[in-house]
């Protein structure tokens, strides 16, 4: 007990409650007995009663984890010192693809904004852990004036590289509205100015913070003119595809001229940067894409919680 005490004194999160009513102990015997009779060893009599004793433990501690859990424990709220570099790393990579996109399409309804139309995106969450593949030569499909390459989402392989990958939580679609945006011009160019920055932002931080040393969101404005290109090559007489590529080539060299301004700036405070993770989720674009990844994150949760169930049920 001492020993534990000290260990919690050096968490940056004080005063953690060590007591009988919140410490649970769950016998190993219990598990091991679960993997021998997957195995389908055989116990001598008085192993058996051991094991079962050991079960009965386990299962009486489980209820009561679960009662303090639905009955006693009360919400914490996050406070600025739990913050650590790793959840923020997490939560960066996470939007990578949802603020790319919102950026995309952004510029796409700037160019539209005039013929009183604007494309719509549409994200569905997908029903099983995929990847969407890039290399692979994508279905093109036309929503109005533009041209627009579809998601190819497909199991992970040993034969596909992973930097020519990203997760693939949510399909994108997309609808072409042919009615006026709610927003105005000007809060279109403020949303792409305000994601240009933080994305610089939140690039410096990731770059500064993890070992590889590429930037994630750079790579991925290139990968999407890469891609415009593609499209305008297929159909030479798509010329608002042209222009939006004219607009992502804008926002890349701005972008790298922010990236160049913060670079020489000092680092952040990590609820600074918690605050600008916070102000881009609430882009409607960005929320949007954001909302489908939860849920299908809930869906993979409620799929584990239902192969865990049927696989203790056969025991």
């Amino acid at each position: 007990r001492p020993l534990l005490q000290s260990f919690f004194k050096s968490f940056p999160i004080k005063d953690i409650p060590f007591g009988k009513n919140n410490t649970f102990c769950f016998d190993s015997e219990s598990f091991r007995y679960l993997v021998a009779l997957q195995r389908s060893l055989v116990f001598k009599e008085i192993e058996r009663d051991e094991f079962e004793k050991s079960w009965i433990r386990s299962v009486e501690e489980a209820q009561r984890f679960r009662n303090y859990l639905c009955k006693e424990l009360r919400s914490y709220r996050k406070n600025i010192e739990w913050q650590s570099v790793q959840e923020i790393q997490f939560q960066i990579n996470s939007i990578i693809r949802p603020m790319l996109e919102a950026i995309r399409n952004i510029l796409r309804n700037i160019l539209l904004f005039d013929v009183n139309s604007y494309i719509k995106l549409k994200p569905v969450k997908v029903n099983e852990d995929s990847v969407i593949c890039y290399p692979y030569e994508r279905q093109r499909q036309q929503f109005g004036q533009y041209w627009i390459l579809l998601d190819h989402l497909h199991s992970l392989s040993n034969q596909c590289s992973l930097d020519q990958h990203s997760p693939g939580a949510y399909r994108l679609g997309y609808e072409y509205v042919y009615d006026r945006i709610n927003e105005s011009l000007v809060d279109l160019n403020q949303q792409r100015t305000v994601l240009c920055k933080i994305s610089a932002e939140l690039a410096r931080f990731l770059t500064a913070s993890q070992l590889n040393q590429e930037d994630p969101f750079l790579f991925g404005l290139i990968r999407m003119i890469t891609e415009e290109n593609m499209i305008c090559q297929k159909e030479n007489q798509n010329h608002i595809n042209q222009k939006l590529i004219i607009e992502l080539e804008k926002f890349k060299n701005e972008y790298q001229n922010f990236n160049a301004k913060y670079s020489k700036k000092k680092n952040k405070p990590l609820s600074d940067i918690y605050e600008l993770i916070k102000s881009v989720n609430e882009i409607s674009m960005v929320k949007k894409q954001l909302h489908a990844i939860r849920k299908y994150h809930k869906s993979l949760l409620t799929a584990n919680e239902q192969n865990f169930y049927e696989e203790s049920t056969d025991f």
